[in-house]
């Protein structure tokens, strides 16, 4: 267990050392990413319950929340997988 916690540690050093902001915007980006899912979660839910409400404002709020959050994933999820790559070349880079 300790290799593993030392491997841990180097990696996330020789990550945060060869890039320090796309590593920074990297973390950022799987935390907005966690996100994603509990508020299209609680949407959907206000969805519903603007439906059964027959509250057209509320479910139209609701319906374009959760379209904001779907684009925003996408978006989230083409940047997260752009500064992975960029830590990882330029984290490559400086081991060599």
């Amino acid at each position: 267990m300790r290799r593993a916690g030392r491997g841990f540690r180097l990696l996330i050093a020789f990550g945060f050392g060869a890039a320090p902001r796309e590593a920074t915007l990297f973390l950022l980006a799987g935390a907005v990413m966690a996100l994603t899912g509990p508020v299209a979660s609680f949407a959907a839910k206000l969805l519903v319950d603007g439906a059964v409400a027959h509250d057209l404002a509320r479910a139209l709020v609701a319906a374009a929340i959760i379209a904001g959050v779907a684009g925003l994933g996408l978006l989230n999820g083409m940047y997260y997988l752009d500064w992975l790559f960029t830590v990882a070349e330029k984290a490559s880079a400086a081991v060599n």
